[in-house]
């Protein structure tokens, strides 16, 4: 009996740079898009005697709460990963994992309390869902046309 084939090394399924660059800028504009929708949203919601802010302004500061939220979550998860795309802990044990795990959601909370302080860009969660369902969207676009064309 012959042995199974050698799997490929986990490399060879790690996107190319160019791919990351291109994800990861189509990710930031689609949250910023999704940001506009959702400030515009918002601003349109409000009657003009109660909106203490113009509209405008709060439509550019949802897009770009939304834009710098998934844009340190994309820094943040390119720091705590390895080249293979697992967490660096993920095989040091499970309290290792459980804190690599606790750190990464403390660290996404006090970003996100960060941008939507009402001074800042209090819309800027609402308008990053609807961009990161785009983008999900997208991808579950792209992933059938890929399982079709196989």
């Amino acid at each position: 009996e012959r042995p199974p084939p050698p799997l490929p090394p986990l490399l060879a399924w790690e996107p190319s740079i160019e791919e990351e660059l291109y994800d990861g800028a189509g990710s930031v504009a689609a949250s910023a898009l999704g940001g506009a929708v959702w400030g515009a949203l918002r601003a349109g919601a409000r009657s003009a005697r109660a909106a203490r802010t113009p509209a405008w302004r709060t439509v550019v500061m949802t897009a770009a709460g939304a834009c710098l939220f998934e844009a340190l979550m994309r820094f943040k998860v390119l720091l705590i990963r390895e080249p293979s795309g697992v967490l660096a802990t993920q095989h040091q044990g499970a309290m290792a994992y459980a804190t690599t795990c606790a750190c990464n959601v403390a660290v996404s909370s006090q970003i996100l309390w960060l941008i939507i302080q009402p001074p800042r860009a209090p819309y800027a969660f609402g308008g990053w869902v609807v961009g990161r369902c785009a983008c999900l969207a997208s991808e579950m676009v792209e992933l059938e046309l890929g399982l079709q064309l196989d």
